[in-house]
């Protein structure tokens, strides 16, 4: 759920050794918006191979920074600015087994809700919003919060799985619900989503319901989910002449556009480097290009080797070395620097990026600016934009499944986002519902809310926006991506022919294996 770096090898050899033992265990505008521009730095690079789901409860904005990420899959060059804050450990995993037989207390039923953050801000919202679901049911059930830290949550979840002691919910990441679905740990609840007032498929945006399901089932309610767009500093724009792009524009306008804005003497970049993270930030421009994300439709067969996959990651290469209108190792973003410093013109965010702008450029002493959102570069094979929803799901060992349901169906419907929208204005909004929406972006002007609401839901979510599903082994090719990756975009740029034969190779044999 938020953007740090965790263990994909330690998760795959736990989860190949729990599930072993178990046998069926297992997220344009344009008008202008001012705001102030703060010293603090908003963001680094997050590599997909080895961070958790982006699409965050918390207002974070994941951009390229100027360093590569970390060629090793436990650990990448990683950090985020949370306006909301993560999800503090409130409690511990061991929690979640008071929950195994819906346990009675003075509240009633008492049920766990489980999910993932390390910073203590967040604690006071989980249990506003538990407040919320214990006023509801009225004695009848107690909603007890298990927030477990981040780096921790893949291993102790599975271990909790395998030991038969699951949180009666959990926050099934996106990376891994084909993997856990397929391996049975994750209950099939197709029946009661569509049986729902609260959670019915027809509440949520199109991609949300999406990403709700794997080959024709359902497995969880939203957790969030989120999509991506470009934000655009329109002073830099408007200081150096240039108009602002028009929504069908190409590759070719961007880079060109990108090295117009750059700055050498200022210290400001045209855009970010989005080709040089292994997954969520790059599978669009590769799709754009080539058709394809990484893999054949089958998950059987790489297909990196393609002009088109090298075509898109030369551009990127030489807009950073050649133009230098992008941070690189060689060439890096001044430290404590980024968009909302005004030291990048055109940066790749998610939807809920304006909460973190808000709240990072809203400090004391800053330095106005003004912004603006738009469409993401058109590439020879479309303009498609990356989106991806993360679950509120029970998992298949679950001893009480219907007690666990009315918990997911509150959590991830209609009354649980009415009080995780109440508590925090960062939250990326699954839901269609426009009173949400206003509540949601009440911290922008009316005007400005609408217009970027109305480009959310019409433009991206009805148009752009595909919900990426991930395949079985994702986790096992994201690391091959990567390294090729960092020979491409290091201090001494690599060749992208050369870098991408061989991760085909490399990721063949892991698809052969399966």
């Amino acid at each position: 759920m938020h953007g740090t770096s965790c263990s994909r090898r330690a998760f795959m050899q736990l989860a190949a050794a729990q599930v072993g033992a178990l046998g069926v265990l297992a997220a344009c505008g344009s008008t202008a918006a001012t705001v102030t521009g703060s010293t603090t730095a908003a963001t680094a690079s997050v590599a997909a191979s080895t961070t958790a789901p982006v699409a965050s409860s918390t207002a974070t904005l994941v951009t390229s920074s100027a360093t590569t990420a970390s060629s090793s899959p436990s650990s990448a060059a990683a950090s985020t600015t949370s306006a909301t804050s993560s999800v503090a450990p409130t409690t511990s995993a061991s929690a979640a087994a008071t929950s195994s037989a819906a346990a009675v207390g003075k509240g009633g039923k008492t049920l766990t809700l489980s999910g993932t953050g390390d910073n203590a801000d967040a604690t006071a919202r989980y249990n506003a919003v538990a407040a919320k679901f214990n006023e509801q049911m009225a004695g009848q059930y107690t909603l007890q919060p298990v927030v477990i830290p981040f780096n921790d949550y893949i291993d102790k979840t599975l271990t909790m799985l395998a030991a038969g002691t699951p949180p009666d919910v959990f926050n099934l990441w996106a990376q891994y619900k084909p993997e856990w679905a397929g391996k049975g740990l994750v209950l099939d609840l197709s029946a009661h989503i569509h049986a729902s007032k609260d959670a019915a498929p027809d509440l949520y945006l199109k991609p949300m319901v999406d990403a709700m399901q794997y080959q024709g089932k359902f497995w969880g309610t939203a957790e969030d989910f989120n999509g991506q767009l470009l934000f655009l500093n329109t002073d830099l724009f408007k200081q150096k002449g240039i108009d602002l792009p028009k929504d069908d524009w190409s590759y070719d306008d961007w880079r060109q556009t990108a090295k117009q804005l750059t700055d050498s003497t200022k210290h400001v970049f045209g855009g970010t480097n989005d080709a040089n993270e292994a997954g969520w930030q790059q599978f669009c421009i590769i799709y754009n290009y080539a058709k394809h994300y990484w893999v054949d439709d089958q998950a059987k067969k790489a297909l990196l080797s393609d002009q088109a996959t090298n075509d898109a990651l030369t551009l990127f290469q030489q807009a950073a070395n050649n133009d230098k209108s992008l941070p690189s190792s060689a060439n890096p973003l001044p430290p404590k620097t980024d968009f909302t410093t005004g030291n990048v013109a055109m940066t790749l965010g998610w939807g809920n990026y304006p909460y973190s702008i808000y709240e990072v450029t809203s400090k004391p002493g800053a330095t106005p600016f003004n912004w603006t959102w738009h469409t993401l570069p058109k590439g020879p094979q479309g303009q498609q934009h990356f989106t991806q929803g993360h679950l509120w799901s029970i998992a298949k060992s679950n001893s009480h499944p219907d007690d666990a349901w009315v918990l997911a169906e509150w959590a991830g419907g209609l009354q649980g986002w009415k009080a995780w929208t109440a508590t925090g204005k960062g939250q990326p909004l699954p839901m269609k519902d426009p009173t949400l929406w206003a509540e949601y972006l009440s911290f922008l002007p009316k005007d400005q809310a609408v217009q970027f609401r109305d480009f959310m839901i019409n433009t991206i979510y009805q148009q752009l926006a595909v919900n990426f599903e991930y395949w079985p082994t994702f986790s096992k090719c994201a690391p091959v991506m990567q390294t090729a990756l960092n020979a491409i975009y290091g201090k001494t740029p690599g060749s992208v022919q050369s870098a991408m034969a061989n991760a085909t190779q490399q990721m063949d044999a892991i698809l052969a294996q399966g």
